[in-house]
C-alpha cells in the first residue's frame, strides 16, 4: 500500500528521480575514476610488447637476431653487430641500387673486399649474404637463406665473430623489391671491433 501510494505521489516521484539521477551520476564517476586508474595501472604492469603488437616488417635488429637464432640452434656463439660492418653493407647496398646489379661482383668489378676496405674493417675473414626479393619479415629472410648451402655456411661459420646489416625496399629494374645485405668478419688482432 505505501508503495503504492509512493508511486503516486508526483512530487515523490520527482523526487524520486532526482535521487536516482544523482546516484547515477556518481556511480558513472566512480566506474570511470577507477577505469581510467586501471589503465595507469595496467600501462605500468602489462608488458609493452602485449600492448602494442610488433610489425613483422624487415629491419637490421631483427635480421641479426634471427641469424643469432639460427647460430644459437647449432650451439655457435651469436655474432656481435659491428658498425664498420654495418657501414661495409650499406656501401654494398647502395652500389647494388645504383647500378641495378644484384651479385658478389658490381659491373665496375667492385667485390666484398673493396667495401669492407672502403669502410676501413681490418679482418682476418670476411664473407658476404645477399638476398633479394618481396619478404614479409626478418625471419622469412633468413628461413631463406639458410636453404641455400653458400648462404647457410656463413650463418652458421664458427669462425665469424661480428655482423653488418643493410636493408632496404627500393625500385630496383622498374620493381620495388627489398635488398638486404649481410657482412660477416673476424677482425685482425691487431685492431679489435668497435662495440656500441
Amino acid at each position: 500500500m505505501f508503495r503504492d501510494s509512493y508511486l503516486i505521489n508526483p512530487s515523490s516521484r520527482r523526487n524520486r528521480e532526482k535521487i536516482l539521477k544523482n546516484i547515477y551520476q556518481f556511480i558513472n564517476l566512480k566506474i570511470m575514476k577507477k577505469l581510467v586508474f586501471l589503465l595507469i595501472i595496467l600501462s605500468f604492469v602489462v608488458p609493452s610488447k602485449i600492448l602494442t603488437k610488433e610489425s613483422p616488417g624487415l629491419n637490421k635488429n631483427r635480421i641479426i637476431k634471427w641469424t643469432n637464432y639460427q647460430r644459437k640452434k647449432f650451439g655457435i656463439p651469436p655474432l656481435k653487430e659491428n658498425p664498420i660492418l654495418n657501414k661495409s653493407a650499406k656501401l654494398r647496398l647502395e652500389d647494388m641500387f645504383k647500378y641495378e646489379y644484384f651479385g658478389h661482383v658490381s659491373p665496375k668489378g667492385a667485390k666484398l673486399e673493396d667495401f669492407i676496405k672502403k669502410a676501413g674493417y681490418e679482418y682476418v675473414i670476411i664473407g658476404e649474404n645477399l638476398a633479394k626479393g618481396n619478404f614479409k619479415s626478418s625471419k622469412e629472410v633468413i628461413e631463406i637463406l639458410m636453404k641455400s648451402s653458400k648462404h647457410r655456411k656463413n650463418i652458421l661459420e664458427k669462425e665469424y665473430k661480428e655482423i653488418g646489416v643493410a636493408l632496404k625496399r627500393g625500385n630496383f629494374k622498374g620493381k620495388m623489391v627489398w635488398i638486404i645485405v649481410q657482412h660477416f668478419g673476424k677482425p685482425s688482432k691487431h685492431k679489435l671491433s668497435v662495440e656500441h
